[in-house]
């Protein structure tokens, strides 16, 4: 199973949060942002596409990486759900932010293999 490293992971997009928020995010933040999306890439990379953005009883369809990081980084929590052409469940990662980067990925689902490709994925590769 391959992965995202920092050689191979495309650059991470500005986000208009920025422009909201009156600036260029921390050095965590940025980190953070650059797990997240490398996250993301990876599981596209293995058929896993992000649908849906989930926080506090509020679900937000996605179409694109940079939709989950517009929604996700507006949040101290969220829980993106994923979808597979082979599988008819979705799977899920539930982020944390404002810890260290490499433990944004706070729980993630195990069924479909699912798991086996979130964890082939090392946080740290990317930083």
């Amino acid at each position: 199973m391959t992965t995202t490293t920092h050689a191979t992971l495309p650059t991470v997009p500005t986000l208009d949060l920025d422009r909201r928020l009156g600036g260029p995010p921390s050095l965590r933040v940025r980190q953070e942002r650059r797990v997240v999306w490398a996250l993301l890439h990876h599981l596209e990379a293995h058929g896993w596409k992000a649908a849906f953005v989930d926080s506090d009883g509020d679900r937000e369809a996605v179409t694109s990486a940079k939709d989950v990081m517009e929604l996700v980084f507006n949040l101290d929590e969220a829980m993106v759900r994923f979808a597979h052409p082979e599988h008819p469940k979705r799977s899920s990662v539930f982020f944390v932010m404002g810890n260290h980067p490499t433990e944004v990925v706070c729980d993630y689902s195990t069924a479909d293999g699912f798991d086996t490709a979130v964890e082939a994925f090392k946080p740290e590769s990317v930083l």
